[in-house]
């Protein structure tokens, strides 16, 4: 088994309709001030872990202009977690989109934002842990 880290600091992810974002399988990647932007109406998600992949999100602002726009009847997933892996969403992280936790995931957060402004949609074995800050 081998484990590769991923280092996205700066930058922008442009995606358009049906364009997917970083995926990871079996790998940690970190995102930090890094620009998500939806070229079309439907993007993939521009965060994929899989197969006991971590997915540390950080200093992301919601409403920038490095962030993706929301809207009741386009919800944009950001990050996506299937097959045993996390998404860490820092207190320094939120974003307009949503995310998805798949088979067995997990999404850590912390108590100071809520991460995904877009919601979460989580099957019935995955969890949202709510860490107290302290």
């Amino acid at each position: 088994m081998s484990c590769s880290s991923i280092i996205l600091d700066g930058g922008s992810t442009s995606l358009p309709n049906t364009g997917t974002g970083h995926v990871c399988v079996q790998s940690n990647l970190t995102s930090s001030n890094h620009g998500i932007a939806a070229v079309g109406s439907s993007p993939g998600a521009f965060y994929i872990g899989t197969r006991n992949s971590t997915l540390n999100l950080q200093s992301h602002a919601a409403g920038g202009a490095g962030d993706v726009a929301s809207s009741p009847a386009s919800t944009i997933t950001v990050a996506e977690a299937q097959l045993n892996s996390n998404i860490q969403a820092t207190s320094s992280f939120q974003t307009n989109g949503a995310a998805i936790l798949q088979a067995n995931s997990v999404l850590s957060q912390t108590a100071v934002l809520t991460p995904f402004l877009g919601g979460v949609q989580a099957d019935a074995s995955s969890d949202i842990v709510t860490q107290a800050v302290g």
